[in-house]
């Protein structure tokens, strides 16, 4: 007999949302060395840590900025009511992301949508109003690559969960 609990596991970026948050913000709002950094990582030359460290710090006008760029946001129209459906179904609706928790937040509060659990990358904001990011592993104090941004593969893996079997 399986007892296990079914769960979902969603990606946010480009499946929630239409289009790439993260992109988005660095297109509309960070220094134009972003794409340099972009272009190292595609290359192979830099971790998608560093990538990621680096570019997220170079994005101006703090958190009120990033609030502006996400109001243009869309967010897939039938989340909502499949996340009801989760919850009338009993499945555990968890979002797992490579992008950045305070944006993912702000984008469900908005849809008035609230998931079982979110794991991401932390953005911090200083009193001054630049940003930073934290990876999710970090933040627990684990690593499944010390110099990766990326938290899906990390995290499906603690829960016995195949990278191809996400989507």
């Amino acid at each position: 007999m399986n007892t296990k609990k079914l769960e979902i596991f969603c990606d946010f970026d480009g499946t929630i949302t239409v289009g790439d948050t993260v992109d988005l913000l660095l297109e509309k709002l960070a220094l134009p060395e972003w794409e340099a950094l972009e272009e190292l990582w595609q290359k192979g030359e830099i971790s998608s840590g560093e990538c990621m460290t680096k570019q997220i710090a170079l994005i101006q006008g703090g958190w009120p900025a990033v609030e502006k760029v996400l109001d243009t946001v869309a967010v897939d129209r039938g989340l909502a009511s499949f996340v009801v459906w989760c919850r009338q179904q009993k499945v555990a609706f968890n979002i797992v992301s490579d992008g950045l928790d305070r944006v993912i937040k702000a984008l469900l509060a908005r849809e008035k949508v609230s998931v079982d659990a979110l794991w991401s990358n932390h953005l911090i904001e200083a009193k001054d109003g630049s940003l930073s990011s934290r990876f999710q592993q970090e933040s627990i104090g684990l690593f499944a690559k010390p110099d990766a941004a990326n938290t899906r593969s990390w995290i499906l893996s603690r829960f016995g969960q195949a990278e191809s079997g996400y989507r």
